[in-house]
């Protein structure tokens, strides 16, 4: 994990909104008042250490507001880390408020959000940067960039303790984040195979290497909707391959889908290949070699190197039938 002071600086220039927002009226913070919990307040950890060894417990002396407050304090000397808690995802804009106060001798003290896509920070928002030995009040707004995962810290980097009390961050943009919460678009067409008759439109056998398999759209079982996809053999051994490309640029793709199968296969695979300018295969990966005779979910995540396309792959290899429904293959 990053956590350059630089960093953190930036971020606490940004310009949250002077007008205030009207909030969603909510604490997005689990036990943000710390009246949970004993020794420690519950629903926080030590999130991640940085240097020498931090204690993170649950204070009832002279709270800010209520009963209890957080304190995260360095132990036998300098301490470098943060008390944390996981937030919601799909939040677009956030008030954080609450008080805070030091005691010691510290490089940095920080009430911060930390959020992460595709394994990289992308943002370090500081809430509150306290210096004084008595509570102060702290309030921001901050409009946040698409994410993975984001966490709320209480951050400390030196000698002493950091307390931290009546924690509120609030979304302030429900319908926003309503929308980023809607299903991706996916990157390929007729993936939920509603359309088409006999077969499902945009889908074709890509390579024959056994048999007379064939694909045949149904509408008996459907895992949802009105039909799925199967790729049969017709009750003699067959090898088939079907292949679909995702677009050109895509880097990252998330794929979702439910299978199941029936008769005696050696492969069933739902898996992700890359290829260079000339067609020639650069990687394979596969999700799932499928083996359950009930539909099934199959989740899998795949990398596009630059200069390289990608095809999502289906394959059916030995005796019987492939069912495939639901997918969804979407650009992260």
């Amino acid at each position: 994990m990053f956590l350059a002071s630089t960093v953190a600086l930036i971020a606490l220039l940004q310009q949250p909104t002077t007008a205030p927002s009207p909030g969603s009226g909510s604490n997005l913070v689990k036990n943000g008042s710390f009246e949970n919990g004993t020794t420690t307040p519950t629903d926080w950890i030590i999130g991640w250490t940085g240097g020498g060894q931090l204690r993170l417990s649950r204070q009832t002396g002279r709270p800010a507001k209520g009963i209890a407050f957080l304190r995260v304090e360095s132990v036998g000397g300098l301490g470098y880390g943060m008390a944390s808690q996981d937030l919601p995802k799909g939040l677009a804009r956030v008030r954080v408020s609450g008080s805070a106060k030091r005691q010691g001798s510290f490089e940095e003290t920080f009430i911060a959000l930390q959020g992460f896509k595709g394994g990289k920070q992308v943002f370090f928002l500081v809430a509150s940067a306290p210096k004084s030995d008595q509570w102060e009040s702290f309030k921001a707004e901050f409009d946040l960039p698409a994410y993975d995962t984001m966490s709320v810290h209480a951050l400390i980097k030196g000698t002493g303790s950091l307390d931290l009390d009546d924690l509120v961050i609030e979304d302030l943009a429900p319908d926003r984040t309503a929308e980023n919460n809607k299903p991706k678009p996916s990157l390929i067409s007729n993936s939920d195979f509603e359309l088409g008759e006999t077969t499902p439109s945009d889908w074709r056998p890509g390579w024959v290497g056994e048999g007379n398999p064939i694909l045949r759209r149904l509408t008996d079982t459907p895992h949802s909707g009105k039909a799925y996809m199967r790729l049969d053999t017709q009750g003699s051994r067959g090898y088939l391959l079907v292949g679909r490309p995702v677009p050109a640029g895509t880097k990252r793709v998330k794929i979702r889908a439910f299978m199941r199968v029936s008769g005696t296969l050696e492969e069933a695979l739902l898996g992700f290949r890359t290829v260079n300018s000339s067609g020639a295969q650069q990687s394979w990966v596969n999700f799932t070699n499928m083996k359950e005779t009930k539909w099934t979910e199959v989740k899998g995540e795949a990398e596009i190197p630059d200069g390289l396309v990608g095809d999502l792959m289906i394959v059916i290899k030995g005796t019987g039938t492939l069912d495939i429904d639901s997918l969804s293959v979407t650009a992260e």
